[in-house]
């Protein structure tokens, strides 16, 4: 029981942490490293684009959505983990 606690806090931990991680990546990104007229966007997480950030702006937004994508599979794997402890019991 005492593992599935720790898995449980390390997976909620994990996709907390890189959505901070992630957002704080934009934000740089986007204050530091944009381009002169580039408008901030949604998109350019998904999809960023060379003529809106240098090349520093481009590998941090590239990260940020790596890290999104962490915290997606992260937060999924700990809903399973709950479900699947919920309906087989953890004892």
């Amino acid at each position: 029981m005492a593992a599935l606690g720790i898995l449980l806090s390390s997976l909620l931990l994990t996709s907390m942490g890189c959505a901070i991680g992630s957002a704080l990546l934009q934000i740089l990104a986007w204050t530091r490293h944009s381009r002169p007229g580039a408008q901030a966007s949604v998109a350019s997480v998904w999809k960023p684009r060379p003529e809106q950030f240098d090349d520093t702006g481009l590998r941090q937004m590239l990260l940020a959505r790596r890290l999104i994508i962490v915290t997606m599979a992260a937060y999924l794997s700990y809903g399973v983990v709950m479900l699947l402890v919920q309906t087989f019991g953890g004892h």
